[in-house]
């Protein structure tokens, strides 16, 4: 009988470990998953991107760029598409095509510097770096 409460101790102190275990290849696959689903996302937004790049009216911007952002936690995806000198940029969300924003320099001076965040809220820029700023912040976290 002295040895029962010794083999039970054993006996939870092995189940501990193999629970432990257990717990931390749950964490490593929930971390995996969520990997795999950030990839998907960026890689249906940049295809998107691509797309919607492709599409644009040529007469608008000609000799173009574009880069695509993409949000995972709003699972939102933006295209910027900009002149060749970036003195003229449209923000669009690349899957429901809506305007989210716009800079324009023209005659040396910014005619139009706005972004329109995933909460509704417009604001105003004064330069295309500001601009290039503000696409990114509405890429890296949701905002109120």
């Amino acid at each position: 009988m002295r040895w029962s409460p010794i083999i039970l101790l054993v006996a939870v102190g092995i189940l501990g470990y193999y629970l432990n275990s257990i717990n931390g290849i749950f964490k490593n696959a929930q971390q995996q998953l969520a990997q795999t689903a950030l990839l998907i996302g960026q890689e249906k937004c940049a295809k998107q991107a691509a797309l919607v790049f492709k599409n644009r009216p040529l007469d608008v911007f000609p000799d173009a760029w574009y880069e695509n952002h993409y949000n995972e936690k709003l699972n939102k995806c933006v295209v910027v598409i900009s002149s060749k000198d970036d003195k003229d940029k449209n923000l669009s969300d690349a899957f429901e095509g809506k305007d989210l924003g716009k800079f324009l320099f023209m005659a040396d001076k910014v005619v139009i510097c706005r972004v329109t965040f995933p909460s509704g809220e417009e604001k105003s820029c004064n330069s295309g770096a500001d601009f290039d700023q503000l696409v990114k912040s509405t890429c890296s976290e949701p905002l109120p």
